[in-house]
């Protein structure tokens, strides 16, 4: 038979274009078979926690969540979202099976107060007050007191009202300022400021927190109102985070609040740039230790005897909300720590040297019976602390250190020796020094804790 190429071709084409349609049939026989198979046609959820969905599903499935603490599902194919988080809710009929992703977010809070601690979070001693132009807001004075928020948007801005004592006028309030993982330092001038936290976020949930670094000796501030945008139009505060369950408080002078720690040369004079109560050995520990913090300190105070430099007394104003704005007593069981540490006797030893020489027996015995009444005093206020004093043969003297070695047993409490230099500005503790000190500190409290 003689081969006819024409008729080849064209007999190849139409067994090709048959192959073709074939494979195409098949393939939406497959898709509309396994569409038909499916249990449910919903593919995902977003839902807010309290929010329900009910899933259209086959007859007969079962039920079931890989974590009923986000969301959980019924017998009736009813959805419940629990908490924030994502899960998976899993469809069984004989044996075909099918998975849901349900993603939860917090639900927005209705009527946001920047007084009401169960919307913000607030660490340190604070109290409410109003800023000169009437608006009532929550004054946060003292080293390392801060505010916390969570929410869902593109922008977030405070307005912070700041007060700067005359005697550093012309310097900043400072703050650090963190927005999810991202830290900057703020300096901030006296009256209202509008701070913009964050700006041209990514859609989601965020964290906003600012800190104060500048003591409260040389300036005050407050928190006046936050307001915050969305692309979307849909802004909403949330739940802030849990705070963390290890509760530290911290009653000290300059070595405590960071005074200097950010300077380099140690004839420098302060200035409230250089000072961050973070970087010293107490915000040191507390980061390391993963806890929370109150700071009631102030540069130059003495525990007992009249100092050079803050005229009042650390055992006449402890119970104060804050000594330089807020003679208010302070309502002890808003924070009630875990463990107290004390670091204070600089200042009594640099009076003693400089103008109660003569008298140095004295006022030592004097400083060492203020020291003992201190320490029992707090352990009457909170008597399941651990209590935790300081000694610095850099900086507070052999003879103050020895007293309050000697205090530390009398009264039954803990004592440690901190590293120490004079590298940061006016003769204080630089980062270095705040690095290894707070690391000897948090080792010591994981000690005593466990």
């Amino acid at each position: 038979m003689k081969f006819n190429q024409k008729t080849f071709l064209g007999r190849l084409a139409f067994f090709s274009a048959l192959c073709i349609f074939l494979s195409v049939t098949l393939l939406f026989y497959s898709c509309s078979k396994e569409k038909n198979n499916a249990l449910t046609q919903t593919e995902s959820l977003a839902l807010t926690a309290g929010e329900t969905f009910a899933l259209q599903t086959a007859e007969g499935c079962e039920f079931s969540s890989s974590a009923p603490q986000i969301a959980k599902i019924d017998a009736n194919g009813v959805v419940t979202a629990v908490s924030e988080g994502e899960t998976q809710i899993m469809l069984k009929k004989d044996a075909l099976t099918q998975t849901v992703a349900v993603t939860v977010s917090d639900p927005a809070i209705e009527n946001f107060d920047i007084r009401n601690e169960s919307h913000v979070n607030w660490y340190g001693r604070t109290y409410k007050a109003k800023a000169p132009d009437g608006r009532e807001g929550v004054m946060f004075p003292l080293s390392n007191s801060s505010f916390e928020v969570s929410f869902y948007g593109n922008k977030l801005t405070a307005t912070i009202y700041c007060y700067v004592d005359p005697v550093r006028k012309g310097q900043k309030t400072y703050f650090s300022v963190t927005v999810d993982h991202r830290t900057r330092t703020v300096g901030l001038d006296d009256g209202i400021n509008e701070l913009v936290l964050g700006e041209r976020l990514t859609a989601g949930k965020h964290k906003a927190s600012v800190v104060k670094l500048t003591e409260g000796r040389e300036s005050n501030a407050g928190l006046l109102e936050l307001k915050g945008e969305s692309a979307d139009g849909n802004f909403r505060f949330v739940k802030p985070p849990e705070k963390p369950s290890l509760k530290l408080e911290f009653y000290g002078d300059s070595l405590t609040t960071g005074h200097g720690v950010k300077g380099s040369n140690s004839t420098t004079a302060f200035e409230t740039v250089n000072e961050d109560p973070t970087l010293c050995y107490a915000g040191v520990a507390t980061k390391l230790l993963n806890a929370q913090a109150t700071i009631y300190a102030y540069s130059g105070i003495s525990l007992a005897v009249e100092g050079r430099y803050y005229p009042p007394l650390m055992k006449d104003v402890y119970r104060y909300v804050c000594s330089s704005n807020c003679r208010e007593e302070w309502d002890f069981s808003r924070y009630v720590p875990d463990v107290i540490v004390v670091n204070l006797g600089a200042n009594d030893w640099s009076s003693i040297k400089n103008v109660y020489w003569e008298q140095r027996e004295e006022k030592v015995r004097e400083f060492s019976e203020a020291y003992v009444a201190f320490i029992r005093t707090l352990q009457e206020i909170a008597p399941n602390a651990k209590i935790v004093c300081i000694t610095d043969r850099y900086q507070i003297g052999r003879e103050i250190d020895d007293k309050i070695e000697a205090a530390a047993k009398t009264t039954g409490v803990y004592c440690v020796e901190l590293y120490s230099n004079s590298n940061g500005s006016a003769g204080h503790p630089d980062t270095e020094a705040g690095q290894i000190a707070g690391k000897q500190l948090a080792d010591f409290i994981n000690s005593i804790l466990q």
